[in-house]
């Protein structure tokens, strides 16, 4: 019974996401609804749809660093790996001591070949 609330939460959820971005009105949910709406999407492979979740909850909540490794997992899965590189240097800044920065940096370093500054980076975390 729990899973099956759970999956009408999350569809009303998506269509009052969805019908925002639609509508054009102004954007607002709390910040784990917007790691939610991420998750679904990355769920269902929708990764242009996780990506504008995690831009609209950027645009409300610019200093979290969950959205923002959101976001970078979702440039991965687009292979945008610069552009997700270039979040985490930012995110690197603004959290310096955060460890999942760190090896998410590693992993997409990795990912996209730069094996050397990989290992760098996996020895700084």
């Amino acid at each position: 019974m729990a899973e099956g609330f759970k999956r009408k939460e999350e569809k009303e959820l998506i269509k009052r996401f969805e019908q925002q971005l639609k509508e054009g009105s102004g954007l607002y949910f709390a910040l784990e609804d917007y790691e939610r709406i991420v998750d679904i999407y990355l769920e269902l492979g929708k990764f242009n749809k996780a990506l504008q979740a995690t831009e609209a909850g950027i645009a409300q909540y610019p200093y979290s660093i969950e959205l923002m490794l959101d976001k970078c997992q979702v440039l991965t899965n687009l292979e945008e790996y610069e552009e997700a590189l270039e979040l985490l240097d930012y995110a690197r800044n603004m959290h310096p001591g955060d460890a999942e920065i760190y090896m998410m940096q590693a992993n997409i370093l990795s990912m996209s070949g730069q094996f050397e500054q990989a290992i760098e980076v996996y020895e700084e975390a």
